[in-house]
């Protein structure tokens, strides 16, 4: 039996299994070896890593609503399980990915790279519909979700063409079908972005000129963003990699702006703890009990529902135990029929949630589950005996508070203090895109919390309120983390983390600027106005006399200093 901590009640727990799960310490996050006495408790079983054959029977597994749609092919699958083995082959002999790792081609890479043909799906399905060429346009969509998932993952331009190579040698040579790719916004509910990637838009508009962009779109910019739309559409959370001034945080913005969605960008550095990223208490106004009373309400809400559902479901096999003259299925009906009446007011009024009868209407559901575990020892009653006696506690409270505020001066209010969701989770429950910025700056262990938000199937659960809230997460949530690892005192981020989201490394803005040691006769006219510094420069000299002259100066300053 298992004695709830505050209480005098048992938990029987002879049927129940304990279960944990850890990674090694050595993936970093903060993580810790296990003492030795807790470590003796459990009977450990060591999993190795998956055999190439049981990885390919997975894959087709995963892939397998993909299949029946006929979106990709079984082909196309093994040619993407070949590609990883490959890949994974070429990062352990040193071939790529000598600096920015850890690189892990594992099971975890399969479901990003399925979660980013899948958010094509819809898309794809009708396309394919409309062209004979169906096959290799399955193939060249295919091929542009595999360059964000495999090649932008590594940080180099060289490590870019190896990783193209092989793609190119398993899924076919990608051609832009356009000589210059620009960015549509005319089109109602729908952005295209680049060659072929589609967003859809919002409603949520900035204050301001729409042509006051967030960046300059030279054609390096819009391929980015291309890549960035194709990873949002995976719902995955995604990094942004890249050393200062590569436009990171600018291609958030500049997306948000063209998909029309709000975003909340959150700084982070060595001082961010796991308050700043789920929530904490604060202070406000005792006499103010609006905040405290439209939780408190939710809180009733769902006492109600789970009490309705487990009096159907058990209460009347308990009554059955029980003497006649105590008459239980009667009192039982009662309440069910109470309930549903509670449960109409208050959603009809949502905002007043002190009803004149609300205690004793609790205290009388209190009641007759008393009378019912007296029959019949159910876990089920027993766990709603312990939510409606901490619940008829809070009513009670609510109601000397309610009663003390008529007899109290406005002018003396009495501190209180009530837990408030952050940002990050506020942005999580309305469907608002969220950046998370200099992640490397933050500590491992605080960015571990928030993990559970970038798996496959995203959840969160805040625990820090006092009670277990399990956090609903819009589908139309975003999240996004900046990093730079080469800034001094960077954080090297865990296995852990980095398994769960897609990397997208991104250049500095001049690296396209040719490397001539200084001497300036070496550059020519068409190796700078090639580049996208000139293009940037000049863009704010547009319309100005001598503008391309001044920008063209500007730049071959900028790359023989």
């Amino acid at each position: 039996k298992f004695l709830v901590p505050g209480t005098s009640d048992y938990l029987s727990i002879k049927r129940v299994r304990f279960l944990a799960t850890m990674n090694p310490a050595t993936v970093g996050g903060g993580r810790n070896r296990l003492p030795r006495s807790i470590k003796n408790i459990f009977t450990v079983v060591n999993l190795e890593s998956y055999s190439d054959d049981e990885l390919k029977t997975i894959a087709n597994g995963l892939f397998d609503d993909l299949l029946q749609c006929n979106i990709v092919t079984y082909d196309i699958v093994n040619r993407l399980f070949m590609l990883q083995r490959d890949l994974d082959k070429a990062v352990k002999q040193g071939v790529i990915g000598k600096t920015g790792g850890p690189y892990n081609f594992n099971l975890r890479e399969i479901t990003k790279i399925r979660d980013v043909i899948r958010g094509f799906a819809e898309d794809l399905m009708y396309r394919i519909a409309d062209k004979t060429d169906s096959d290799a346009l399955r193939m060249s969509t295919v091929r542009g979700c595999a360059d964000l998932v495999y090649a932008r993952a590594f940080p180099t331009v060289g490590d870019w063409k190896h990783v193209e190579s092989l793609l190119d040698a398993y899924l076919g040579n990608y051609q832009s079908t356009m000589e210059e790719v620009r960015i549509d916004e005319t089109t109602s509910g729908m952005a295209k972005v680049g060659d072929n990637a589609y967003i859809a838009v919002g409603n949520h508009v900035e204050v301001g000129s729409k042509s006051n962009y967030a960046l300059f779109h030279t054609q390096s910019t819009i391929r980015q963003l291309e890549l960035l739309v194709v990873a949002v559409h995976s719902t995955r959370s995604v990094l942004l990699e890249g050393p200062t001034c590569s436009r990171k945080t600018s291609l958030v913005i500049e997306l948000a702006r063209i998909a029309q969605r709000k975003l909340v960008i959150i700084p982070t550095n060595q001082e961010t703890d796991v308050s700043d990223l789920i929530g904490q208490w604060l202070p406000e106004n005792e006499n103010d009990t609006s905040s405290v009373s439209s939780k408190l309400t939710e809180r009733i809400k769902a006492f109600l529902h789970q009490a309705n559902e487990l009096f159907l479901l058990r209460g009347y096999a308990a009554c059955k135990s029980s003497p006649p003259e105590l008459q239980l299925p009667h009192k039982l009906s009662d309440v069910l029929l109470n309930i549903n009446q509670l449960s109409h007011q208050l959603a009809s009024d949502s905002a007043q949630f002190v009803h004149d009868n609300m205690e004793v209407q609790v205290g009388a559901i209190v009641s007759i589950v008393q009378q019912l575990l007296y029959f019949q020892n159910d876990e089920g009653l027993l766990r709603l005996k312990l939510i409606s006696e901490r619940l008829l506690s809070d009513i009670m409270r609510m109601e000397r508070k309610a009663a003390s505020r008529t007899r109290e001066s406005a002018s003396n209010p009495v501190l209180s203090f009530a837990f408030v969701n952050s940002e990050l989770v506020q942005a999580m429950q309305c469907g608002a895109w969220c950046l998370l910025d200099n992640i490397d700056s933050c500590p491992e262990s605080v960015l571990e919390r928030i993990n559970s938000a970038s798996e496959e199937n995203r959840s969160l659960t805040v625990y820090e309120g006092g009670e277990a809230e399990e956090i609903k997460i819009h589908p139309d949530f975003r999240l996004f983390f900046t990093s730079n690892s080469t800034r001094v005192q960077a954080v090297k981020l865990s296995d852990a983390l980095l398994n769960r989201i897609i990397r997208f490394w991104l250049t500095a803005i001049d690296d396209d600027c040719p490397n001539v040691h200084g001497d300036s006769s070496k550059l020519t006219h068409a190796q700078i106005v090639g580049t996208d510094s000139f293009a940037i420069v000049s863009s704010h000299y547009a319309g100005k006399v001598g503008g391309d002259n001044a920008s063209e100066l500007a730049v071959r300053v900028h790359i023989i200093v």
